[in-house]
């Protein structure tokens, strides 16, 4: 393979890492190999592995980084003899002897107590990525030889910055995508999160995402299910109309949206889930081919009602232990002599216990704190 066919080849494993981060240790590796270096990391000087700091390596382990963060960072020696303004340079590529002789380096604490111990002894270097002098966003590739095989020569330099802006472009779309995926987890978390079945589905009512309690939903099949991922009905009449809705959804203008109500029949013969849709402003992509309009879907269930814990009470409107778990009481249904009669105490301490819970929630009926307690507002 001639150097071309070899640069070439660099080139595609540079861009390969970028969309799939296992493969920038080879990348690293086969980097190190074409400018004739033993050892070689793509990292964050300034922020190590443990931190959440960039790292990939030939030969070199992150603990060796966690030792270089915690002890050699303040005597690494050729960051010491470089200018502030080229660690702020992105494209920034050097060799060691022309920042400082490598005997200077064998006599230096740094070489002697960190380096040495790993046979690195010689350096080609560049910044990748810069964020200013130190910052901990900053990327730099180093690559190594052994003290006693001599210095890099300007050909490896060369080969070396000519590789930089590959780098750089893999860099920027490994991080680019790595946030992506961040913001995709932390909207599944949240959605997740929510208490009430949530729905994500495009024009042909393909399910793209479930929430848990959707997908609780599912299992039980007792008003929408899936098919082959399509959103369906647990009765065959009702997924056509499921199937209307959502393309309605699609279809419709914006002073149309309110309208996109409907009430899904059950198998159990409870009472229906009343599913509220909005289509969204965005598109997706789909498998990196086309992108496409998406909309959302709420799931109600009539039966079921929301109350807050009894610390939540608590700490909402400083009630005591026993008025909290009175108001629960309360919003289950419970009379006051029915709860009286439970918990053992008199009917009047009970009416004593419900005046002051009217007071601290400031309502003054008993059907208005049960509706706080529920619903949330009186």
């Amino acid at each position: 393979m001639d150097e071309f066919a070899r640069f070439s080849h660099l080139v595609l494993m540079i861009e390969e890492a970028a969309v799939d981060p296992g493969r920038w240790d080879s990348a690293v590796s086969a980097i190190v190999e074409e400018v004739g270096a033993t050892e070689g990391i793509l990292f964050s000087p300034f922020l190590p592995p443990s931190l959440g700091g960039f790292w990939a390596s030939r030969s070199i382990l992150p603990v060796h980084m966690e030792d270089y963060a915690a002890y050699y960072s303040d005597k690494d020696i050729w960051i010491l003899a470089m200018q502030p303004e080229q660690l702020s340079t992105s494209g920034f590529v050097f060799r060691d002897d022309a920042v400082i002789s490598h005997k200077t380096v064998q006599r230096s604490e740094f070489y002697n107590d960190f380096l040495r111990k790993l046979d690195i002894g010689r350096l080609l270097g560049g910044v990748v990525l810069s964020k200013g002098s130190v910052g901990p966003g900053n990327i730099h590739f180093s690559v190594f030889k052994p003290m006693a095989k001599g210095g890099f020569s300007a050909h490896q330099q060369k080969l070396y910055q000519r590789l930089m802006p590959h780098l750089q472009a893999a860099l920027k779309t490994h991080y680019m995508l790595s946030a992506c995926e961040s913001r995709s987890t932390l909207a599944d978390v949240s959605l997740n999160a929510l208490t009430i079945p949530i729905l994500l589905v495009n024009r042909e009512a393909k399910v793209l995402f479930a929430n848990e309690q959707a997908r609780q939903v599912f299992l039980a099949a007792d008003g929408l299910t899936t098919q082959s991922g399509t959103l369906a009905g647990s009765m065959a009449q009702e997924t056509s109309v499921i199937r209307m809705f959502i393309a309605n959804l699609f279809n419709s203008s914006k002073r149309d949206s309110h309208r996109w109500v409907f009430p899904i029949r059950r198998l159990s013969g409870e009472r229906p889930y009343v599913c509220f849709g909005q289509r969204l402003p965005i598109s997706i992509s789909v498998d990196g081919v086309k992108s496409e309009q998406i909309a959302i879907l709420f799931i109600h269930n009539t039966k079921s009602q929301a109350i807050l814990e009894p610390d939540w009470l608590k700490h909402l409107y400083g009630l005591t232990h026993a008025e909290a778990y009175l108001a629960m009481d309360l919003a289950r249904g419970l009379t006051l002599k029915q709860i009286a009669k439970a918990r053992g105490i008199s009917y009047e301490t009970v009416r004593t216990q419900v005046k002051s819970l009217f007071s601290k929630t400031n309502c003054v009926r008993q059907s208005e704190l049960v509706k706080l307690i529920i619903v949330g507002q009186s």
